[in-house]
């Protein structure tokens, strides 16, 4: 494969699992949120993780469910105050969430109505 290639494919990989964890995390319950972090040469870097109950893909059992733990990111951040971190969580959940309200298939399943 060609550079390009890969690099769409990548690309387009990473949209479509910020849709697919967008909606799973609005068909949950709820879903919990970790991370953890650590430094390299004098710069903090910190990984963050979600955990949410998702049905089973596997078989048509709905009353199935599985705990699926997604990566969310690696990032460093030079503010390593608490509230920097809680705004960092925030905009990466709101991230993959507005791809995924954005997207056909939200449009499609109904999760979301636009009031316009």
């Amino acid at each position: 494969m060609s550079q390009r290639t890969v690099s769409r494919a990548i690309l387009e990989g990473g949209i479509a699992a910020k849709i697919q964890l967008g909606y799973e995390v609005t068909q949950a319950m709820g879903f919990t949120v970790s991370g953890d972090g650590t430094k390299n040469k004098h710069v903090d870097y910190e990984g963050k993780h979600i955990n949410v109950a998702v049905p089973s893909y596997s078989n048509n059992d709905d009353s199935t469910v599985h705990h699926h733990n997604c990566l969310i990111g690696i990032n460093s951040s030079p503010d390593q105050s608490a509230e920097a971190g809680a705004q960092e969580w925030k905009d990466q959940i709101g991230d993959f969430l507005e791809v995924y309200v954005n997207s056909p298939f939200s449009k499609r399943s109904g999760a979301f109505c636009s009031s316009g």
